[in-house]
Parts: structure tokens; C-alpha cells; sequence
């Protein structure tokens, strides 16, 4: 019994060694059982702790290879975002000149309006002019004649 207790305390021969029956106390031993049922269920344990603790290192090295993606990610969208200001600055640009022009186009189309007016009047009065040869006798109010200067009444 002193040998059991001795073994129970250092924890067993090795990993996964379990109790010989034969050798404690015969076939009937219900603690060997027991002990060797305790055996079986800390191995699978240790192993499923294993296999947990190589599940969470594989986790964690996706968790930095995801961090770098986004590190890599977060990079592109600042300069999509400096592409987007500079663009949103060029577009401000833009308007002002398309403004601009659209100005002068407009003066453009008025001085060209008043420009054709001018030549109407231009050409109506030639047409009139050769319509109509004499036109000596205009009749201006005396209030809108200019003075007679005096030179010409001395003469004549």
C-alpha cells in the first residue's frame, strides 16, 4: 500500500500510464479503476488544452496578419481621402471658371446684340438715304438751330 500512495503522490510513471490491475491487488481493485479512469480523463484534458493552445496561437496570428490588412487598408483610405479633398478643391476651381466663362459669354452676346443693332440702323439709314435723294428740307424747331454766328451776317 506504502508504493500505491507513494506513485499517487509523484503523479503516476509517466503520461498516460496507468494502473496495472494485476499488479494492485488483483483484478477487482475498484480505486484502480477509478484511478485509471482519473488517468484517461486528465491526458484528455492535458490534450485538449493543447489543442486550445495551438487553436488560440493560430488565432492570434490571424489577428495580426487581419491587423496589418488593416493597417495597409486604413493607409489607402487617407490618401483616398487627401485624393478626394484635392479633387473636391480642383472641382471648386473649376466651377469658378466655368462661371467665369460663362460670364463672358453672356457680354459676349450682348455686344454682339447691340453691334448688330448698330449696323441695322446703319444699313436702314443708307437704304433710306438712297430711297429717298433729297432731303434738304428738314424741319428743325428754331429753339434747336445753333446760333448764326456774326461773321457771316458782316459778309453778307
Amino acid at each position: 500500500m506504502q508504493g500505491d500512495r507513494d506513485e499517487l503522490l509523484r503523479g503516476g510513471q509517466a503520461s498516460g500510464a496507468f494502473i496495472d490491475p494485476a499488479v494492485h491487488g488483483g483484478g477487482g481493485d475498484p480505486n484502480a479503476a477509478k484511478l485509471n479512469q482519473a488517468q484517461r480523463t486528465a491526458d484528455s484534458g492535458v490534450d485538449k488544452l493543447k489543442q486550445g493552445l495551438a487553436e488560440l496561437n493560430q488565432a492570434e496570428e490571424t489577428g495580426h496578419g487581419v491587423m496589418g490588412t488593416l493597417e495597409e487598408d486604413r493607409a489607402r483610405i487617407e490618401n483616398v481621402n487627401r485624393n478626394l479633398d484635392t479633387i473636391e478643391s480642383d472641382l471648386v476651381i473649376s466651377q469658378r471658371l466655368i462661371t467665369n466663362l460663362l460670364k463672358r459669354l453672356y457680354t459676349d452676346k450682348i455686344i454682339i446684340a447691340i453691334t448688330c443693332l448698330i449696323v441695322t440702323g446703319v444699313v436702314a439709314i443708307i437704304i433710306y438715304a438712297s430711297i429717298e435723294p433729297q432731303q434738304d428740307s428738314f424741319n428743325v424747331p428754331d429753339q434747336a438751330k445753333p446760333p448764326v454766328p456774326a461773321t457771316r451776317l458782316l459778309r453778307g
